[in-house]
């Protein structure tokens, strides 16, 4: 949670600030830039008032807002009603992660249940517990200057520091798997080579026989001793065809990190079935299959999933745990023009360009927060005050932006089974759902300088849509995936206390602004939709650019 007393401290030192001349107030706003890097702030945050700068005027603000969520709204999670709070750490956090959380994995496990006849088999990784909590904290410096009466314009650049605190945990004592050491990242050179050799052997041995086949051997083509050939050399298929999506070594075949232990019932089973059939093969005049497939004798410890596999040459990922970056976010430039402004009752038009200046989230990290969408963003937005008297008054606002397509790589799957191999990262080009947002801030003046208000805000972003950049990869996944719960929903109330008050300086009137702003989620969907909590802190500083 955002501490109260140190944002009303904050707010303090920024009005005290205020009060000092022209001259001296720019050296201490040193200050204030020290204690406010640790709040953060965001463009659709700050408390609309619908003004405009005075022509000539130049305004600078400091507008940080720190933003922290360990939850969010979920959606198909299984035994909870959609829009429910839950745990950011949800999709890794399971009971037995196999095929549920690893998605590549169903191949080989589909295999298992073929060979041991039990279609009830999975893969049991383990228990996975995941705690997560994060934070975002923008520190945009924000100028605007008043071309004329009615119209403005602004630039925004924020540095946006993102923070992801993880406790990642795996518990693999009912495990019922360990390392394919078919492949040589989990095993070693020799477990894959002889995992190598009882492919090519049986693959051999079903060659040997259908020659015999189709030469007339075993009473063919009728006949019962060649039916008999005939099943054998099925179940043989059937078997070379498991092992290679047991194993991962068939061309195409999905990368797999896991194999039954030897001295599991699937393991035993798996066993069984490579000798029965070889010995059947060889029954029938085969050369023999003298190699079996390599088992692990031990489960995996629970440090693995993070050191050996994720950050392993199939996954190429980083560990699950802390992360933390600080970079510029997405830059806006932007105009504001007043359509209507008297005493009681002023209207803004504004509109805004989003520069793709911030950093997406990273496809190699599965618990990063970018510090910004890495695109272009064009929106358009009102404002609108009414105070028609001294005590009371209420503004608006609502925006409508339209986010424009970029490339940049992801990893092809859903948000509930996010732990894919590097196999699966491609360029897509992402479009994101355009967003609404409606605003409204009732006031009450509490003097001629000070007023309160409360705020409710909504927030809705369409369903992305994804597509591989000219024709799809051979053996891509579908692109589809990546829309899966995209659209988002959130409704958010909150208040604040804002301050303007007018300075007068070598003959300039000019406005001071400071205020606090705090907003809370309290309900929504979409399942990426967080629950959030956020302060923001806000000073402006006019001074007279040119003209009178």
């Amino acid at each position: 949670m955002v501490k109260l007393s140190s944002a009303f401290r904050l707010l303090r030192l920024m009005i005290g600030i205020s009060r000092c001349s022209w001259i001296t107030r720019a050296g201490k706003l040193a200050a204030y830039i020290v204690l406010a890097t640790s709040s953060a702030g965001s463009a659709h945050a700050q408390y609309l008032d619908a003004r405009l700068i005075p022509r000539g005027a130049l305004r600078i603000d400091f507008s940080p807002r720190y933003t922290n969520y360990d939850l969010r709204f979920s959606f198909g999670t299984p035994g909870i009603s959609d829009g429910t709070a839950e745990p950011l750490g949800t999709d890794l956090t399971v009971d037995t992660a196999g095929s549920n959380i690893f998605p590549t994995f169903s191949g080989a496990e589909n295999a298992i249940r073929s060979l041991t006849g039990d279609a009830t088999y999975r893969l049991n990784v383990g228990k996975f517990s995941t705690i997560r909590d994060a934070d975002v904290r923008h520190f945009p410096f924000g100028f605007a200057l008043g071309i004329s009466q009615r119209l403005t314009v602004r630039l925004n650049i924020p540095i946006v520091t993102t923070r992801s605190q993880v406790t990642f945990t795996s518990d693999t004592t009912d495990a019922n798997v360990g390392w394919n050491l078919a492949n040589e990242n989990y095993g070693d050179a020799t477990t894959a080579a002889d995992a190598a050799a009882l492919i090519s052997q049986l693959s051999a041995a079903i060659s040997e026989i259908e020659a015999m086949i189709a030469a007339g051997n075993f009473g063919c083509p009728t006949g019962p001793g060649c039916d008999q050939a005939r099943s054998i050399v099925t179940r043989a298929t059937t078997l070379l065809g498991n092992l290679f999506a047991l194993t991962g070594l068939g061309a195409g075949a999905d990368t797999v990190a896991f194999a039954p232990l030897a001295t599991s019932t699937a393991g035993a089973a798996v066993l069984a079935e490579i000798a029965a059939v070889a010995l059947n093969l060889q029954a029938l005049g085969a050369s023999p299959v003298t190699a079996t497939l390599p088992l692990p004798t031990g489960r995996l410890s629970a440090d693995d999933i993070n050191n050996v596999l994720l950050a392993g040459p199939d996954f190429m990922a980083l560990p699950i745990g802390f992360n933390r970056q600080t970079r510029f976010g997405d830059i806006e430039i932007g105009a504001r023009f007043g359509v209507l402004m008297n005493a009681t009752t002023r209207a803004v038009l504004t509109t805004t360009i989003r520069l793709p200046t911030g950093r997406p989230s990273s496809a190699d990290n599965f618990v990063d927060i970018g510090t910004g969408d890495g695109q272009t963003d064009v929106e358009l937005g009102i404002e609108a005050a009414f105070e028609p008297g001294n005590s009371i008054g209420v503004s608006f606002g609502a925006s409508y932006t339209l986010q424009l397509a970029h490339t940049l790589n992801r990893r092809v799957t859903t948000p509930d089974a996010p732990l894919v191999p590097v196999s699966h990262r491609f360029l897509v080009k992402r479009d994101l759902g355009n967003v609404i947002r409606f605003s409204a801030y009732p006031t009450i003046r509490l003097s001629s300088a000070f007023r309160v208000f409360g705020s409710v805000h909504y927030f809705r972003k369409g369903r992305d849509s994804f597509s591989y950049p000219g024709s799809s990869p051979a053996g891509a996944p579908d692109i589809a995936l990546l829309e899966v719960e995209t659209e988002m929903r959130a409704l958010s109330y909150g208040g604040g206390i804002a301050y303007r008050s007018d300075q007068t300086s070598r003959g300039r009137t000019l406005p001071i602004e400071a205020g606090l702003n705090y907003r809370a989620a309290f309900s929504g969907s979409g399942g990426l939709t967080p629950k959030t909590n956020s302060m923001q802190l806000y000073l402006r500083l006019f001074f007279q650019a040119f003209g009178q």
